[in-house]
């Protein structure tokens, strides 16, 4: 039950921020949240992160995965230092780094890096 309840705690957060990212002047971006909040190869999977995140005493989050939205429910729920990169994705700046910003969480870092000169140090800020 508690799984159940850590699924759709995402998915209605997914549906809120498509809300605020709407006032906030950021349409496009607020209605993909409402027409598709979570794939449902997703909803699990988010359910069972979130089980764990909200076990651990005071958690640092490096996000590689896509996409960002569990990463950003991540940071707004605790005072967790989140830094989200991409590999592939140069959107991580104009989608993900606008919505966190939208939401004024101060503890959510992104950062695009080229695959082929991937720095490691990244791992080294979330020890």
């Amino acid at each position: 039950m508690k799984l159940l309840a850590n699924c759709l705690r995402i998915y209605v957060f997914a549906l809120v921020l498509g809300l605020r990212m709407i006032v906030a002047g950021h349409l496009i971006e607020g209605i993909k949240l409402l027409i598709t909040p979570v794939g449902y190869w997703r909803f699990l999977p988010n359910g069972y992160t979130l089980q764990e995140f909200l076990r651990q005493p005071s958690p640092k989050v490096l996000d590689l995965g896509s996409p960002k939205l569990l990463s950003l429910y991540l940071a707004s729920q605790k005072a967790a230092e989140v830094r989200a990169t991409d590999l592939e994705d140069e959107k991580i700046f104009s989608r993900w780094k606008c919505t966190a910003d939208a939401i004024a969480l101060q503890n959510y870092h992104v950062e695009y890096q080229d695959r082929q000169f991937f720095r490691l140090d990244l791992f080294h800020k979330c020890d």
